[in-house]
């Protein structure tokens, strides 16, 4: 047997046949290699680069004139011990002893491997920019859309969930029975805190909060022009201390328990308190004018209060002061028949009581306390705070309820939309694939198998995808002032990094 000096002659040969050679020379190196003896020879094959067993039979007995089971067992025959400097004789195979050298027979460090596969990733992308370009924008924008509608639905879901007591927290509503049927209405009458409190002691927490909008304030001195400042001020309220032992808002200075237990005190947010005085650290203790006929002592500053909230509060006044002798409600503060939209009633509800229970007692009470014939069309109930932002039909403060049909629908919208992007992608790639079915061949004839054909073409996508979202993410950030206009609300740039 000759085989490995010349038995392949050193004529002119096509770029197939020289890869051909390779590879049986590889096939015998390994045949002969004790480490590949629980490797088949069919595995030996796919292993050099075959990719199937009768492309490998074919061309293994073309160039040795023997099949490879033949081969094998006469090799067993001539070298029984595997001699590692056979290696060397065996090269001769192929006819170009030096270019043999470039060719490795051990893997490449998977590092490389994969850097190899982004840089022709890159490249391919460079040489097809059109497709690149569409490819890239119609996914970007695809994306950018989905990104803006998730981000609207997680901020209107995120509504007040900071509270620890959330899940307990709950407002009174006023239920008026009519011709036109049952009429739900945020506002309760005025001595409603004090009646449940009394009414029920199990009650640990009731709190009564009243919007007090376009109300005008002033610091300083009339006689002196260079200090003395007017505001006009529409997120302004009157409350008592217990309502920021249910809500949990940040304090910065002062006592929440006691901050609004006395008349003529109020609380200012921290962007109020530096409106007023410059600086909310030296606001505490200081006075300001209301309506210019009272004096109110600033006793608490508490945090900005956040976007995601049905409170936008910014300066609280003492309930105290309004129901007192003087205040402006003097005259209703046993008033069980007048409502205002404005004063709400929040109570925290015990864990031993369901609302179906609760409503029932509520009812038995506002029969109770309501006059006849008032209480025949007039009652109450409960609405939980985690239900407030959903319902378009009661008012809430921030005044811009959103519906859970409406979240449902808009997230379907942004889900369809990324869809679209997704199969415009996909219909684009498969449409260039036609394109590139002679590189495929050419990387097939060079040894690729499917799963580096696959990693080459993932890598691609990956390159896509990610230019994409950073694109949209861009596109998203700069749309997000109009979105808020559009909408009405106050989402940050920081819900979308």
């Amino acid at each position: 047997m000759n085989y490995h000096g010349s038995s392949i002659r050193c004529s002119k040969k096509n770029f197939h046949e020289f890869i051909s050679e390779y590879r049986v020379s590889d096939v015998i190196q390994k045949m002969l290699d004790p480490a590949f003896d629980h490797i088949t020879l069919l595995g030996i094959a796919y292993d050099s680069g075959f990719n199937s067993k009768s492309a490998f039979n074919r061309i293994f007995k073309g160039m040795t004139g023997k099949s490879p089971a033949e081969y094998k067992n006469d090799l067993k025959k001539e070298f029984p011990v595997y001699k590692p400097g056979l290696r060397y004789r065996l090269a001769a195979v192929i006819s170009n002893h030096d270019t043999t050298q470039k060719w490795s027979h051990q893997k490449l460090n998977r590092n490389i491997m994969f850097k190899n596969y982004f840089k022709t990733a890159w490249r391919s992308l460079k040489r097809n920019k059109s497709y690149a370009a569409i490819n890239i924008t119609g996914l970007a924008i695809g994306i950018a859309a989905c990104l803006l509608i998730f981000l609207v639905v997680q901020y209107e879901t995120s509504f007040d969930n900071f509270h620890t007591n959330k899940d307990h927290i709950y407002r009174v509503v006023s239920v008026s029975h009519g011709p036109d049927g049952v009429t739900l209405g945020s506002g309760t009458q005025f001595p409603m805190a004090d009646g449940l409190r009394s009414e029920f002691p199990q009650l640990k927490n009731v709190a009564s909060i009243m919007l007090n909008d376009g109300s005008h304030y002033s610091v300083g001195s009339a006689n002196n022009a260079g200090s003395f400042k007017k505001f006009k001020e529409d997120s302004a309220y009157y409350a008592d201390p217990h309502f920021f032992e249910i809500f949990d808002f940040a304090w910065l200075a002062g006592d929440k328990k006691t901050a609004l237990a006395e008349p003529n005190t109020m609380i200012l947010s921290r962007n109020e308190a530096d409106r007023f005085f410059g600086d909310w650290h030296t606001a505490i203790g200081k006075t300001v004018r209301y309506e210019n006929k009272r004096d109110f002592k600033v006793t608490g500053i508490i945090e900005n209060t956040p976007a995601n909230t049905d409170f936008p509060i910014r300066l609280v006044m003492s309930w105290v002061t309004l129901v007192n002798k003087g205040g402006d409600l003097n005259g209703n503060s046993q008033d069980w028949i007048s409502v205002s939209s404005d004063k709400h009633t929040y109570i925290i509800l015990p864990n031993n009581m369901t609302v179906k229970q609760f409503d029932a007692n509520l009812v038995a009470f506002a029969m109770k306390r309501i006059p006849p014939p008032y209480n025949k069309t007039s009652s109450l109930q409960l609405q939980a705070l985690k239900d407030m932002h959903y319902n378009t039909k009661v008012d809430v403060y921030g005044g811009h309820p959103f519906s859970k049909d409406l979240l449902n629908v808009i997230s379907l919208i942004g889900l369809f939309l990324l869809i679209i992007a997704c199969v415009n992608f996909i219909n684009l790639a498969t449409a260039q694939a036609v394109n590139r079915s002679k590189e495929v061949g050419i990387r097939k004839v060079l040894g690729s198998n499917r799963y580096q054909l696959m990693l080459q073409f993932i890598c691609e996508t990956l390159i896509i995808t990610s230019v994409a979202i950073v694109l949209a993410s861009a596109i998203a950030f700069i749309t997000l002032p109009m979105l808020n206009t559009l909408l009405e609300i106050r989402m940050s740039r920081g819900f979308i990094f």
